[in-house]
């Protein structure tokens, strides 16, 4: 592709004239059965291999079905991301607008209503505001600027009504004293309110039209700080409003605090939508971007590649220095016929790393006739020119390696990439058993490495871990926002997944041995897949 963005990646060409699908109903309804008489036969084609007669048959039929299982799981994530928009977004929104809007539907239809109503209907405009603005998750642009602009239609509104009479009027009647018509508070607060008004709404077009997410979602608690911060200062200085002030003020506060925010916003999203699975499967969808399936598992499948390990040299393993050159010593690979998948730190010591990594390659060598493990190793696998593309790919790339080696130091739990890798791996499909944990622990400091392992997973939190890129941390921590609604519950599912490897792979009674265990088991493995 010529472009590095995921968003533009090509389309394939349809296999039938456009003019067909302009014909109606009926000619719709021929092309989608031809469509899926096509996807039948491609299917029943793929069945026929189950029963192959050679071993390339065998080797065809693995890779159909580890295609179609990546599809289908890519597939499953977007109809999840889709759904969770839709209950938590949808929901926000229709609630977002209703609250707001009660009080001027009040107003219009009885304007004399009791003091105590009038009160309540204030609260609730204002809660509406931060439910509207809270509306949208964090990776969705579109909604995000559909959210302002509602925003800036409801105050072009508010700039409308406040010149007829009876509003006028009605306003007076909320801010004057008893038995008064008119006062110059109430003409001062039309004023100010047009003024403040008008600056909003210019405010809001010149953001929608030019600024990133990133900047909206700023500016959008921006803007309702300054609401709410303009309303408290007119409630204070106006005795027959002090009572809206507080509250008021309450809505300033989680509007000025990013912290306050984010659990309003997962307390709300809780009450919309709770399953933890179709929150890791929104997660993986929220990786790979808004991309059609077919389109990324092609640019995946031709994009995947695999490096032997007797062309790995310790040197490659002392620094993550981007090196273009490496790209050479790797080789295009199938899905599904990659031995495995190398998780690491860069930041523990190369040489432990190394000598682990040889360890397991001679197990991995005992177990296979001798044959070289294939790996996926980020430094010679990912293509340097394009990095974001492959980044994007990642969910697939990993699927389509039989094993997931981890080699965990004492910085590995701090390393947000690290993290990521392992969360993928499972809910791309592979399992716990196909995980395997070789620690990096430094001759003589054994004991203190574990420790400090131990006490990074106790104390994980993604919040907190760290990335070579600044940017490509706020990118992971939107994408666990979006799909999770807070890193705690991103930090339970992934701590749930390593204690289980940790109790298999880093028991305290054979925390020395662990590593040459685990490598036998992952060669054992392989050999028994077929491999």
């Amino acid at each position: 592709s010529s472009s590095l963005r995921p968003s533009s990646l090509a389309r394939p060409c349809c296999r039938f004239p456009i003019g067909i699908m302009r014909k109606g109903t009926r000619a719709s309804w021929k092309y989608e059965s031809i469509v899926a008489r096509v996807a039948a036969a491609d299917a029943a084609s793929d069945d026929a291999l189950e029963s192959p007669h050679t071993p390339g048959q065998a080797s065809s039929r693995g890779r159909s079905s580890s295609n179609r299982h990546i599809a289908a799981k890519l597939s499953e994530g977007q109809r999840a991301l889709r759904s969770i928009r839709c209950r938590v977004s949808g929901s926000m929104i229709v609630l977002g607008t209703c609250c707001i809007i009660l009080l001027p539907i009040a107003v219009l239809l009885k304007p004399g209503f009791p003091v105590w109503l009038r009160h309540l209907l204030w609260a609730v405009q204002g809660a509406g505001l931060i439910i509207l603005i809270l509306a949208p998750l964090p990776d969705d642009p579109m909604l995000t600027r559909v959210v302002l602009v509602l925003i800036a239609l409801m105050y072009t509104s508010t700039i409308v009504i406040d010149s007829t009479t009876w509003y006028k009027s009605t306003v007076a009647e909320w801010i004057c004293q008893p038995g008064e018509e008119s006062c110059t508070e109430s003409e001062l607060y039309f004023m100010t309110a047009r003024a403040f008004d008008t600056c909003l709404i210019i405010v809001v077009i010149v953001a929608v039209g030019f600024c990133s997410l990133r900047r909206l979602q700023q500016l959008s608690w921006v803007i309702s700080s300054c609401i709410f911060g303009f309303n408290v200062l007119w409630e204070v200085c106006i005795p027959n409003q002090r009572l809206n002030a507080p509250l008021d003020f309450v809505w300033l506060v989680i509007c000025a605090f990013p912290g306050l925010r984010l659990r309003v916003q997962f307390w709300m999203r809780n009450k919309f939508e709770r399953r933890l699975r179709k929150a890791s499967a929104a997660g993986i969808a929220s990786l790979v971007g808004n991309c059609d399936v077919k389109d990324i598992v092609a640019q995946a499948k031709t994009r995947f590649r695999s490096i032997s390990l007797e062309n790995i040299r310790e040197a490659q393993l002392a620094d993550n220095t981007p090196n273009p050159q490496l790209a050479a010593l790797s080789l295009p690979a199938k899905l599904g016929l990659c031995d495995a998948f190398i998780s690491h730190s860069w930041h523990d010591d190369a040489g432990v790393k190394w000598r682990r990594l040889q360890e397991w390659r001679s197990d991995f060598r005992d177990n296979n006739k001798s044959r070289e493990p294939t790996l996926w190793f980020d430094k010679c696998c990912i293509d340097q020119t394009s990095i974001e593309l492959d980044l994007r790919c990642l969910p697939i790339f990993m699927a389509g390696c039989k094993q997931l080696v981890i080699f965990c130091g004492p910085t590995y739990f701090e390393r947000l990439w690290c993290i990521m890798e392992i969360f993928v791996f499972v809910h791309m499909g592979g399992r716990l058993d196909g995980i395997v944990l070789v620690p990096v622990l430094r001759p003589g400091q054994e004991a203190e490495d574990h420790d400090a392992i131990k006490q990074g997973l106790e104390n994980f939190d993604a919040a907190q871990c760290k990335c070579f890129n600044p940017d490509e941390k706020e990118w992971m921590l939107t994408i666990i926002q979006t799909a999770f609604g807070s890193t705690a519950s991103f930090n339970a599912a992934v701590v749930k997944i390593i204690r289980e490897v940790w109790s298999r792979d880093l028991d305290d009674d054979r925390t020395n041995s662990s590593g040459s265990e685990a490598s036998h088991r992952s060669g054992s493995s392989l050999s028994s897949s077929g491999s």
